[in-house]
C-alpha cells in the first residue's frame, strides 16, 4: 500500500489531539463511534501514528479523495462514509467552514430556472450553484463570472478537497450550455477565474491576422488531402484530428514562448517567423529551460510541430537542412525501454488479486448496473430508487473495459466504434452469437486495420449492454456504440470518457490504469504466455514494426533470463551438496570474530 507523507504546518492539531476533544463533545455514542472511526482511518491512510499526523484540512482532504477503497479492503461507501467522518471533525475542530443546511427555493425565479434544468444531464452541480445564488441573495439576471468565483471560494472552505474546482468549471459548462437550450435563462457567459501563480498563453486573436489566417490554412491543409495525385509533393500525410489538435497547442505554446523570450506578438507575422534559426533557438531554449534542462517528450512534439512547418513551407534545401538540425538537438532520442510509470503498473498487475479484480472488473459492473437499474433495497431496509441514466453510463464503462482488454485497441479508435460497421454480431445459430471488431486501416493512425473476434463471454456482455442498458441513455438512436450526451452526431469525447474509465478502475481495483497501458497490459499477457512470440505482440498493437514489440519483449526476456539463472544457480548448488555447504558458512559465522590464538 502507498503511503503518503503529510507535512503540514505545526499549528494545525494531530489526531490524537482531535480525539482528545471529540471525547468533550456533546454527541451520542454512535456519532461519536463514527467521528472516531473516521480518525482512526487516517492513521491506516498515512502509517503513521495519531500523534504524528496533523490535521492540514487541504491535504488529509486531498489525500482521502486519492484514496481508493481496494487498497484498503473496504467498499467505496465505507470510503465516502471515512470521508464524511474526517470532515465533521475539521468542522468541529473549527478548521472548515460549517455547512450551511439546504433548504427548498423560496425564490420563484430560480424555482423556475431549476424545474426546467433536464433530469437527463444531471446537473446537480448547477442546482448547488442556484442554491449558493439564492442564499448569498444573488438574483438570476445578476450571476456573472465573479459570483462562480464566490460560489467556488465557498466550496473550498466548507468541503475542501483537490476537486472543488473541477466541480466549479461544471458549474460553468451547464451553465453556459443552458444559455442555449433552456428559454429564459440568463445569458451570462460564466468563465472560472485563473489559478493563482499560473501563465495562461496568449489565444492566437493576439497575433497579427496574416499570422491567424496562415495558422487556419495549416491545420485545414494538413488534416484533408484530397487523394487526387499520384505523387503528392507535399511529403506529409493527412493527420488525424487529435493530431491536429496537438499541432494547433503547440503552436500556441511556441507562440507563448517566444512571448515570454521577449519578443512582441506583432513580430510574428507569419509562419515563416517561427521557422527562422534565432527564433527556433530562443523559442525551444526557453521550453528547456521551463522543462528543468531535459530534453523530454514534450520538447519532442513543440520539434516535431516546428519540422512540420518547415515541411509545410516548403524551405529551401539549405534552410531546411539548418532548421532540421536544431529540432534534431531538442529531439529526445527513440525509447529504447518502457517507461519507468508502466514498468510500476505491469508490476503491480502481475499480483494474482490485482489482475483478478481487473479481469473480472467488466462483469461486476454490469451486476451493479443491472441492480442501478431495476433499484434495489438494501441490508438496512431502505429502498434505492431505480437510476436508468446511471446504469446506462456505468454498462457503458463495463463494455469499454471488456473492449481494451481484447482488442487493446486506441483510444480514439474505442470511443469512435459504430454498431453494425465497427461491432458486428452474427447468429450462428438459435440463442448462439459471435461478436468481432473491424475497423478499417484509414480510421487508424498507422493505417492498419483491427480485426478482433470476440469471445462467446465478451460477445454476451456486448449484447447486454446494447440492447438493455444503451437505450437508457442519452442518443441510443444514433449507431455510436457509445453516444455522446448532447449530440446524436457525436460518439463520446475520448478524453472524457477514457477519464471516467481510469476513475473507475481506480476506485475497484486499487491501481490507475488508462486506456493506453491497456496495450502495454495486452503485450505484457502475450509474452507471458509464450515468451518468444514478439509477431503477435506486433499484431496485437497494429504495428508494422517490431521497434515498439522489441520494447515489451527486451522486459519479458530480461525477466525470464534472470528466471532462469536463479533456477540454474539453485540445480549447481544441489548438485554440489547444498547441505554441506550450508554447514560450513554455520560454522563459518560460529566463529566469526574470535581471535587467533
Amino acid at each position: 500500500m502507498t503511503r503518503n507523507k503529510p507535512t503540514p504546518a505545526a499549528s494545525f492539531p494531530t489526531v490524537a489531539e482531535a480525539r482528545i476533544a471529540l471525547a468533550a463533545w456533546a454527541v451520542t455514542p454512535v456519532a461519536r463511534q463514527r467521528l472516531d472511526t473516521g480518525l482512526t482511518f487516517l492513521t491506516r491512510l498515512y502509517g503513521l501514528p495519531a500523534e504524528a499526523i496533523r490535521l492540514d484540512p487541504a491535504q488529509i482532504l486531498a489525500d482521502l479523495d486519492r484514496a481508493s477503497p481496494v487498497a484498503f479492503n473496504i467498499k467505496q461507501v465505507t470510503l465516502q462514509n471515512q470521508r464524511s467522518a474526517v470532515r465533521t471533525v475539521l468542522r468541529r475542530l473549527g478548521l472548515l467552514a460549517a455547512r450551511e443546511p439546504s433548504k427548498p427555493s423560496q425564490d420563484a425565479d430560480w424555482s423556475a430556472l431549476v424545474e426546467a434544468l433536464p433530469a437527463v444531464h444531471h446537473p446537480h452541480r448547477l442546482r448547488a450553484f442556484a442554491a449558493f445564488c439564492e442564499s448569498a441573495g444573488i438574483t438570476p439576471a445578476a450571476v456573472d463570472s465573479g459570483t462562480l468565483g464566490a460560489f467556488l471560494a465557498h466550496r473550498i472552505a466548507t468541503r475542501g478537497g483537490p476537486n472543488e474546482r473541477e466541480n466549479a468549471r461544471r458549474v460553468a459548462v451547464q451553465w453556459n450550455k443552458a444559455t442555449g437550450t433552456i428559454p429564459g435563462w440568463p445569458q451570462a457567459h460564466l468563465e472560472l477565474p485563473p489559478v493563482e501563480g499560473r501563465q495562461l498563453s496568449l489565444p492566437f486573436s493576439a497575433y497579427p491576422a496574416a499570422l491567424q489566417q496562415e495558422i487556419g490554412a495549416y491545420l485545414d491543409q494538413m488534416t484533408h488531402s484530397d487523394g487526387t495525385k499520384l505523387f503528392d509533393d507535399n511529403g506529409y500525410r493527412a493527420l488525424s484530428p487529435e493530431t491536429r489538435d496537438t499541432r494547433r497547442h503547440a503552436l500556441r505554446r511556441l507562440l507563448w514562448g517566444g512571448v515570454q523570450s521577449g519578443m512582441a506578438p506583432e513580430r510574428f507575422r507569419s509562419l515563416r517567423v517561427m521557422v527562422q534559426p534565432e527564433v527556433i533557438k530562443t523559442v525551444m531554449t526557453w521550453h528547456f529551460e521551463r522543462t528543468g534542462r531535459q530534453v523530454n517528450a514534450d520538447m519532442g512534439v513543440l520539434s516535431a510541430t516546428i519540422g512540420s512547418l518547415a515541411r509545410y513551407l516548403r524551405l529551401p534545401d539549405d534552410e531546411f537542412k539548418a532548421v532540421k538540425a536544431l529540432i534534431k538537438k531538442a529531439t529526445p532520442p527513440r525509447r529504447k525501454e518502457m517507461t519507468a510509470k508502466n514498468v510500476k503498473l505491469l508490476n503491480d498487475l502481475d499480483d494474482p488479486r490485482t489482475q483478478a479484480r481487473l479481469l473480472r472488473l467488466p462483469s461486476i459492473l454490469m451486476k451493479e448496473a443491472a441492480r442501478m437499474r431495476g433499484g434495489w433495497t438494501d441490508r438496512q431496509g431502505v429502498l434505492h430508487l431505480p437510476r436508468p441514466h446511471e446504469a446506462a453510463w456505468l454498462a457503458s464503462v463495463a463494455a469499454a473495459i471488456e473492449l481494451a482488454l481484447h482488442a487493446a485497441i486506441r483510444r480514439r479508435s474505442l470511443t469512435t466504434l459504430r454498431i453494425g460497421e465497427h461491432v458486428r454480431f452474427v447468429e450462428t445459430r438459435k440463442g448462439r452469437w459471435t461478436g468481432s471488431i473491424h475497423i478499417p486501416g484509414e480510421e487508424i493512425k498507422n493505417g492498419i486495420g483491427v480485426e478482433v473476434p470476440l469471445t462467446p463471454e465478451s460477445t454476451e456482455l456486448m449484447r447486454a449492454y446494447i440492447q438493455e442498458f444503451r437505450p437508457l441513455g442519452p442518443n441510443a438512436d444514433s449507431d455510436w456504440l457509445f453516444p455522446n450526451r448532447d449530440h446524436a452526431d457525436r460518439s463520446r469525447t475520448p478524453a472524457g470518457f477514457a477519464k471516467a474509465i481510469a476513475s473507475a478502475i481506480e476506485q475497484r481495483v486499487g491501481l490507475r490504469v488508462n486506456l493506453h497501458a491497456f496495450r502495454a497490459y495486452a503485450g505484457s499477457l502475450v509474452l507471458s504466455a509464450n515468451p518468444h512470440a514478439i509477431d503477435d505482440v506486433r499484431a496485437i498493437l497494429g504495428h508494422s514494426g517490431f521497434e515498439t514489440a522489441m520494447i515489451f519483449y527486451r522486459r519479458s526476456n530480461q525477466q525470464g533470463a534472470a528466471r532462469r539463472l536463479s533456477d540454474e544457480i539453485a540445480k549447481r548448488r544441489r548438485r554440489t551438496g547444498l547441505s554441506q555447504t550450508t554447514q560450513q558458512i554455520a560454522i563459518a559465522t560460529k566463529f566469526a570474530g574470535r581471535r587467533s590464538r
